[in-house]
């Protein structure tokens, strides 16, 4: 009331517009929104309760990256010490002359003079510091497993080639089918917490100002995305099954193939019509018969892989023609009594 808002219940929660400047409000009004709601957009990798920006891939592998941290900087460390010999010298043994700022001077062919006849060993010892190298990269790579498992996102996702990765086509396939199954939650918190509240926000917005009286109604968002991916990846795996179950000489004449074929095509995004030869091309006969009755090729016009359906049975001997050979069976094509 103090600020110009008008027709305002005590008893009621409202959301408003409040712009402040140096501390002080300089505008103040209702959300003019309708329905009521905050034009943020906000999507979590992962959802978790009582935190609505949920959290990402860092806080994931968060433990994992600590580790692998601290085990490159070791790493590092224990090369840099191994890097060459450390040396310790006697200086009650140092030639008469020399100061220690010379002896300190090592290179290579240097030659060192000292009086061994109290047999006490030698002046000038090399220390060489032990290599971890081996078991600090054990260490690292173990680590990076963990992240991987910890985040869903496996190093084969991203081309990386693991000394364990299965490398065949059929290998790979199932790999990526099942990291795919993590991400498909990540495509639905996107589809809703961006794609439905931003594309509600921009109807109800176009509802409200837009001048097209004649096209107003209620309507509601769907989002399809991830929906999309299983239902796509599940019709191609039942296409291919089909396909698979069909490839025998009992269900195969009775079986449409090319629809099939054109189904498991479409699920993986391919045109059919492109990817086909048309029946015509085909199924075209290559020369035609002389006479209607016979003087052609007996396989002209017959379909590719398929018995030849135009012969007469054959007859035993002792019986008559159909008694004990073949009958025709679906799509003329012979099969044994």
């Amino acid at each position: 009331m103090e600020y110009g808002v008008t027709d305002i219940d005590e008893h009621t929660e409202y959301q408003g517009n409040i712009w402040t400047c140096d501390g002080r409000m300089i505008m103040a009004r209702l959300n003019p929104l309708k329905p009521e709601a905050i034009p943020y957009k906000f999507v979590p990798y992962e959802t978790v309760l009582h935190r609505f920006w949920g959290i990402g891939i860092p806080y994931m592998m968060n433990d994992s990256q600590d580790v692998m941290n601290s085990t490159g900087r070791a790493l590092l460390d224990n090369a840099a010490l191994t890097a060459g010999p450390m040396f310790q010298m006697d200086v009650s043994k140092l030639p008469e002359g020399s100061s220690l700022e010379d002896a300190k001077k090592v290179y290579p062919y240097r030659m060192w003079w000292y009086d061994g006849s109290d047999g006490e060993g030698p002046m000038i010892q090399a220390i060489n510091i032990q290599s971890n190298q081996k078991d600090l990269s054990g260490i690292f790579e173990l680590f990076r497993r963990f992240a991987d498992e910890e985040t869903s996102l496996p190093s084969y996702t991203h081309g990386e080639q693991t000394q364990n990765l299965n490398k065949t086509a059929s290998g790979m396939s199932m790999l990526m089918t099942a990291a795919n199954v993590a991400l498909k939650s990540v495509v639905k918190n996107i589809d809703d917490y961006a794609t439905v509240p931003l594309i509600e926000s921009l109807f109800n917005f176009a509802m409200r100002w837009a001048e097209m009286d004649d096209k107003r109604g209620d309507l509601d968002v769907v989002p399809m995305g991830s929906a999309a991916l299983v239902a796509k990846e599940i019709q191609s795996e039942r296409m291919m099954n089909a396909l698979n179950v069909t490839m025998n000489e009992v269900l195969g004449p009775m079986t449409d193939h090319r629809y099939l074929l054109n189904e498991y095509l479409k699920a993986l995004d391919i045109d059919p019509d492109k990817a086909l030869r048309p029946e015509e091309e085909l199924y075209a006969q290559p020369t035609a018969p002389d006479q209607p009755g016979g003087g052609g090729d007996p396989a002209a016009g017959r379909q590719p892989g398929l018995p030849d359906a135009g012969r007469a049975p054959a007859t035993s001997p002792g019986g008559t023609a159909g008694e004990n050979g073949p009958r025709p069976g679906f799509n003329r094509i012979a099969h044994p009594a």
